[in-house]
């Protein structure tokens, strides 16, 4: 039973190499907005088991590549199997399956994912039916929405009467009221005898400090029984029973029957 086996499988392996695709795989020269990524292989006793799978991850926009079981029969030098493919930088997964889940046999098989110059995953010896590694950056650039072009509202100037227009000099001008007349104002009174009038200065006139001065002291002129005699203005006042005619000549004192008298 297992001889039957192992030439069953023996014969599957001799399909798969005549199946086979072409080593080494190479895309290169990448163009300016790619970046080399490399897969290298080094398969054991076992080729046909090994394969492998690049996918972007979810909501990224990178490239898909992916090598069957059995491709990687008839590798080069020993088993030497390696793939340079032109991507967009992006965030990928990439995942070693093994078809016996028993991985690499050999001490000497591994395999390296180098991208962008950086070696992003590897390994070697029994990973079972597979491995996966998650590498590089997702970062959509987002598209952004076409925005409507900005209109500015032009300024509302002031309304004036539909007959006249606003003038540098209006005085004299007809007017309906004070927006006719710039920065004037319009008088008041009947619509029709209304005139713009000039542009008075009404502004509060700064208060005028008066000082004062101080009059030069003179002596009282000094009437009968030494009794001083004020002056009222220019007049000389009459002293006490001087003669009188009216009251203002006696200044303080009283003109009673032709006589300034004491109160």
């Amino acid at each position: 039973m297992m001889k039957l086996l192992l030439s069953s499988y023996l014969f599957l392996s001799q399909i798969s190499a005549i199946f086979a695709i072409d080593w080494p795989i190479n895309e290169t020269p990448c163009a300016a907005n790619e970046v080399e990524l490399i897969v290298n292989v080094v398969t054991d006793l076992y080729p046909q088991d090994t394969s492998f799978t690049l996918i972007p991850n979810e909501s990224c926009m990178g490239d898909s590549h992916s090598v069957k079981p059995g491709d990687l029969v008839g590798c080069p030098d020993g088993g030497v199997c390696i793939a340079t493919y032109c991507v967009t930088p992006d965030a990928y997964t990439f995942t070693i399956y093994d078809e016996w889940s028993d991985g690499f046999c050999d001490d000497g098989s591994y395999y390296t994912v180098t991208y962008d110059g950086n070696v992003v995953a590897s390994g070697n010896g029994d990973f079972g039916y597979s491995k996966s590694t998650t590498f590089g950056t997702c970062d959509p650039q987002a598209t952004p929405a076409p925005q409507s072009p900005t209109t500015s509202t032009p300024t509302k100037s002031p309304s004036l009467s539909p007959s006249l227009s606003c003038s540098l000099t209006p005085n004299g001008q007809s007017c309906t009221n004070d927006e006719d007349c710039c920065s004037n104002q319009c008088s008041s009174g009947k619509l029709s005898k209304r005139t713009c009038l000039p542009n008075v200065d009404v502004s509060t006139p700064s208060p005028t400090v008066l000082q004062s001065t101080d009059s030069p002291t003179t002596s009282p002129t000094v009437g009968e029984n030494n009794t001083p005699e004020p002056t009222r203005g220019s007049t000389v006042c009459k002293g006490n029973k001087e003669a009188c005619v009216a009251f203002t000549d006696c200044c303080s004192l009283k003109c009673n029957g032709g006589f300034c008298k004491g109160s």
